[in-house]
């Protein structure tokens, strides 16, 4: 389980108190918004912090945003998304700008030594030339989000603001190893680039798990429980995974095929019912369908408390960029089933931490079967997981990475 820190347990506290500003557009309950709502929460534990954005509505957010309240200044709100559905980027920069505008006519007090933007670009340029403050900039690149697959040796085409003006950020703040690879085949001369994986601490994640046949009413009392988390698109591979759950139903002890359980958990839209659609219609005509179910939407504590009841994690996702559920699983010392390459083999260890399998329905039941049948298995590879997680990727080394990029640029 992951450990209840408090500030003075385990924050090394500085003499030096430095006032960090962040601009970051309206506040949702998106990827990108929670990653700027923790690096907040990490920087408000060393240092001032004030947070300009265009709105901050408590119940449009996430939770953990809450403690930041007094910290927001809010502008710009008056500027419209986009005219009739059209030039959004364009209307994105106007207020980027608008919110730069607002840092430097009237600047907060005490005068602010590091800005970290979560904007568009341009506005690295506009501060570079009217100011001397220390810039950050977080690059997420949203829009692979959207992608049906990820691949090896992916190459963004930016646009031509971004290649004139990220240049001016002092550093550059990505997620994943596998974003930083992106970046740096993307942009070859930009330099100064920190990787700052998201964890887990704050807002909902602290609450108390609740009973997981609240989520799943048709789980078995005695269960074997597979998680699998992702969108419902083809890169998350899901349909590999029915493929493997069938294998096992075919092989496995009697016992074995009255417990086995897999949850397919991810956000729906409206462009994943070509292959959420696919998925049903496989699984329903199958033997197995009373073991799988899928859900569409997951608030964090569903997520954390199918995660906990789960016997294993599993995360198929070729090549994926992004954390998906792999801290969540270390954090509470769960057994990850991954394929090896992307985020996963960047912070996992095969046959330590995790186990890697071939993107193959035989191996990955193989795989799953052997989970099952041994305990001394499962524990050794979360306790391991759980070891790597509190060393390199706990909420307290999220907040001492933040403040050192701080500590590295003004002293």
């Amino acid at each position: 389980m992951i450990e209840d820190y408090s500030r003075n347990s385990f924050f090394t506290h500085h003499d030096v108190n430095y006032h960090v500003v962040l601009l970051h557009q309206k506040f949702q309950k998106k990827p990108e918004d929670n990653y700027i709502i923790d690096v907040a929460l990490a920087l408000k534990e060393f240092h001032q912090v004030t947070i300009y954005t265009t709105r901050f509505d408590e119940k449009e957010t996430f939770e953990s945003a809450l403690p930041l309240r007094d910290c927001v200044k809010q502008a710009g709100s008056w500027i419209p998304n986009s005219l009739c559905g059209l030039f959004k980027k364009l209307f994105a920069v106007y207020k980027s700008m608008w919110l730069s505008l607002q840092l430097l006519i009237k600047p907060p007090e005490p005068r602010p030594t590091i800005v970290i933007l979560d904007t568009s670009t341009i506005v690295l340029y506009f501060l570079h030339c009217f100011t001397n403050y220390k810039l950050f900039y977080i690059h997420h690149f949203p829009h692979l989000r959207c992608v049906d697959s990820y691949y090896n040796n992916m190459v963004v085409i930016p646009d031509l603001i971004t290649i004139k003006t990220i240049g001016y950020a002092d550093e550059i703040i990505l997620q994943t190893k596998p974003l930083q690879e992106v970046f740096e085949r993307s942009f070859p001369k930009v330099k100064n680039v920190n990787v700052l994986t998201p964890s887990y601490g704050t807002g909902s994640w602290n609450d108390k798990t609740i009973d997981v046949r609240r989520i799943v009413p048709d789980l078995p009392i005695t269960h074997k429980l597979f998680v699998a988390f992702g969108d419902f698109k083809k890169r998350s591979n899901f349909m590999l995974i029915l493929d493997a759950l069938e294998e096992v139903i075919g092989f496995a002890t009697k016992s074995i095929k009255e417990e086995i359980h897999v949850i397919f958990a991810g956000n729906y839209t409206s462009d994943c019912f070509t292959y959420y659609d696919q998925l049903i219609q496989k699984s329903k005509s199958k033997p197995f369908a009373s073991h799988v179910s899928f859900l569409k939407q997951l608030p964090t504590v569903h997520k954390k408390t199918l995660i906990e009841a789960s016997t294993a994690v599993i995360h198929m996702v070729n090549y994926d960029l992004y954390p998906g559920p792999i801290i969540a699983a270390m954090s509470l010392a769960k057994p990850i089933i991954a394929v090896r390459n992307g985020f996963a083999e960047t912070v996992l260890t095969h046959r330590i931490s995790a186990i890697f399998v071939d993107p193959e329905p035989r191996k990955l039941a193989a795989v799953m079967y052997k989970i099952v049948n041994v305990a001394t298995l499962q524990s050794f590879l979360g306790n391991m997981a759980e070891g790597l997680y509190i060393n390199e990727y706990s909420y307290k080394i999220f907040c001492d990475k933040i403040n050192g990029l701080c500590v590295k640029h003004v002293t």
